[in-house]
């Protein structure tokens, strides 16, 4: 086991404003030849990697957090962590040749399984098994530090981060719920609230802990100043341009790059220090709230 410590010192506080990056697979598929699978052709993930600096994305976030699945076994567990580990070498190259390397952080990407841990689906200690895999296969890749990300269930998102700490205690650790159910939606579908969340992921360690965009983008605001008032770690916040719309048979979202920006800004003067984009986001998006940081005092004086 691959025990070297994160490539940079982590040093983000909550007087920080940071730009994330957006959808891997958005961006993947412009590049792509018909019929390339996601992930098969590295280079278009690392062009895309570049792209995102190149628009002034600080953090780069691995798109290794789906295919997540305890029932896999064989060629295909093999193959997820074999690509998880490809991603963030291929991610961290491109942030080491790229002008903007030496200000970006990279970020390995855990996520949510398949099955539910609640619901007696899975076996914890097969999915503790499952986390480890893949948090080494990302640490050897040398990523800055691990994100568990858009969890629904609590007891799930405490193993993944058990998972990453027993690979390497040193490793800084982000961890993320999706809030978008409940009467305001603002809980997670298997109805964790704010409160529940920050009092189980208190005391574990963590450098931040956050929010990711779903299927409610108008509250997200809501739920990152609800954060603000119940933590004092860093918040990190993401949001997707909008809602989702079918058009010509495929999926695009309903806000422009500015409308994108604007929501960004209101993640950030809810208290968020990393702010970016979901599902939907493009280079183009991204690029848009970066470039308007710098005509807000308010939001400039933090980057």
């Amino acid at each position: 086991m691959d025990q070297s410590r994160p490539t940079k010192k982590w040093a983000f506080d909550r007087s920080r404003l940071v730009v994330v990056d957006g959808d891997y697979r958005q961006e993947y598929q412009v590049r792509a030849a018909p019929g390339d699978a996601f992930g098969t052709r590295m280079e278009l993930l690392s062009d895309a990697a570049g792209a995102f600096l190149d628009a002034g994305a600080n953090v780069l976030v691995t798109p290794t957090d789906q295919d997540v699945s305890v029932g896999r076994s064989g060629a295909a567990a093999t193959d997820v962590v074999v690509f998880s580990h490809q991603c963030a070498a291929a991610f961290r190259a491109c942030i080491d040749r790229h002008p903007r390397g030496s200000a970006a952080t990279l970020v390995g990407a855990l996520g949510p399984a398949v099955e539910l841990l609640t619901l007696d689906e899975i076996d914890e200690a097969a999915l503790q098994s499952t986390y480890r895999a893949r948090a080494e296969a990302l640490i050897r890749a040398h990523v800055d530090a691990v994100i568990c990300r858009a969890f629904t269930e609590l007891p799930a998102l405490l193993v993944a981060i058990r998972a990453v700490k027993e690979v390497n205690a040193d490793v800084p650790v982000i961890a993320t719920m999706c809030f978008d159910c409940g009467p305001n939606q603002t809980d997670t579908a298997m109805g964790v609230s704010v409160p529940q969340a920050c009092e189980a992921l208190a005391g574990l360690g963590l450098v931040a802990i956050g929010s990711e965009g779903g299927r409610s983008p108008d509250t997200a605001p809501a739920v990152t100043t609800k954060l603000a008032e119940l933590t004092d770690l860093p918040l990190w916040a993401t949001v997707s341009p909008g809602h989702p719309l079918l058009e010509d048979g495929r999926i695009v979202y309903s806000d422009g790059p500015k409308e994108f920006a604007e929501r960004c800004k209101a993640l950030a003067m809810a208290g968020a220090t990393f702010v970016g984009g979901s599902a939907g986001t493009t280079v183009e998006h991204a690029a848009a709230w970066a470039s308007s940081i710098s005509s807000d005092k308010r939001l400039k004086k933090r980057a």
